[in-house]
């Protein structure tokens, strides 16, 4: 994704600060694109996650899908 700034805000009692923007457009891999569905193949991708301390991290394991809401 390609983001563009929008606000840096300072987390209280930290050194941290929270990055907001906005993202102005997408790059992807055509053979990562499911057409069908309007979607990007996540399983393809095999992302790494970052996990809650600072040297856990994890790969997406079982997908499953939930049925998409009629109304």
């Amino acid at each position: 994704m390609e983001c563009q700034v929008t606000q840096i805000i300072p987390v209280e009692g930290a050194t941290n600060v929270m990055v907001l923007g906005r993202v102005v457009r997408f790059h992807l891999r055509e053979d990562l694109y499911r057409p069908e569905l309007g979607l990007v193949d996540t399983a393809a991708m095999k992302p790494v996650t970052r996990l809650g301390g600072p040297v856990e991290y994890t790969r997406i394991g079982e997908l499953f899908l939930l049925p998409v809401p009629t109304e």
